[in-house]
């Protein structure tokens, strides 16, 4: 026995080695969670200024990440196009429900040109979805909008948004239905119920008749309903005599379907203008008379289908 192990009483047995140190765990920063940290901070803040509708802007960082969030939603629909944001600031009306307004929002093309270009967009956010960290409209309200449609010599139609071509090209009733059924069925628009549209101005080409009509004083409103998309058109338009006269067109159509029920009531429409909208109608064209009524039809990939309603002439003349 060696004086070790008397000292020891047995055995020495070496000590085992330590178990490594686990890394520590990496917390994540995303988008997501950064966006909820900011509205949960304007929240804390905004329960002193609720009542009193005041807007607090947001720094220029968060401003980048609801733009990288919005191009996220515009991808899948305009792959090409990109999203700008002048400023944003979020607001708790009386109703406590937040709001955000963003100013000067663009839509750019690949060159950076604007597609679209809106003074003020409005949104309310959905308040059980801002708790869960996600950043999802219940509405938007846009302001300044700008629409134009060109019919060609074939009957064809273009729609394009702002000052430039659409991006993708819209030709036609059916790829506009299914952009909307596109863009509404996208998880950030699971919760938004309507969206409007105000001091909207709406420019009608028709290269077959070589007019042009500049409808201004115009609001829209949208909802998204459980099955449908439900549209109407309201603009202020030339009539007869000098006198402004108005339109209202409702436009009806079934998700996943690329038909559409469409209605357009008129008061005080020039004759003129009534007869440059379809064939059917170019008898009104003998006449210099205000017309109101109602037009309905049913829009279907290959064109105008059943159109029906009725017209009441007021005091004039034939041409």
């Amino acid at each position: 026995m060696t004086a070790g192990q008397e000292q020891g009483g047995g055995d020495v047995t070496p000590p085992e080695p330590a178990p490594p140190a686990r890394p520590g765990k990496r917390h994540r920063t995303g988008v997501g969670l950064r966006i909820f940290l900011v509205l949960l901070v304007f929240l804390v803040i905004a329960a002193g200024y609720g009542l009193t509708g005041r807007p607090i802007a947001l720094p220029v960082w968060a401003v980048a990440e609801v733009e990288s969030r919005l191009n996220a939603v515009v991808a899948p629909v305009m792959p090409d196009s990109s999203v700008s944001i002048g400023g944003l600031e979020i607001v708790v009306d009386d109703d406590w429900v937040p709001r955000v307004h963003l100013e000067d929002l663009r839509l750019l093309k690949p060159g950076g040109a604007a597609l679209l270009t809106l003074p003020e967009m409005r949104m309310a956010l959905d308040p059980g979805a801002l708790l869960r960290g996600r950043l999802q409209p219940q509405s938007l309200l846009l302001s300044g909008a700008r629409i134009s449609v060109r019919r060609d010599a074939q009957g064809h139609y273009d729609f394009a948004f702002g000052s430039g071509g659409a991006v993708p090209q819209i030709t036609s009733f059916a790829q506009l239905f299914d952009l909307a059924d596109k863009a509404m069925a996208q998880p950030a628009a699971a919760s938004l119920k309507s969206v409007e549209a105000e001091a909207l101005t709406l420019r009608l080409t028709d290269d077959r008749t070589g007019r042009v009509w500049e409808l201004g004083d115009g609001r829209m409103t949208v909802e998204n309903r459980s099955d449908a998309l439900a549209a109407e058109l309201g603009v202020t338009a030339s009539g007869a005599n000098g006198v402004a006269g108005r339109a209202t067109v409702t436009l009806v159509t079934q998700k996943q379907s690329d038909e559409a029920r469409l209605e357009a009531r008129f008061d005080g429409i020039s004759a003129p203008d009534l007869a440059a909208l379809a064939p059917v109608l170019a008898p009104l064209g003998a006449l210099d008379a205000p017309i109101s009524g109602r037009l309905a039809t049913t829009l279907r990939a290959a064109g105008l289908s059943a159109l029906e309603g009725e017209l009441n002439v007021g005091a004039g003349a034939l041409r």
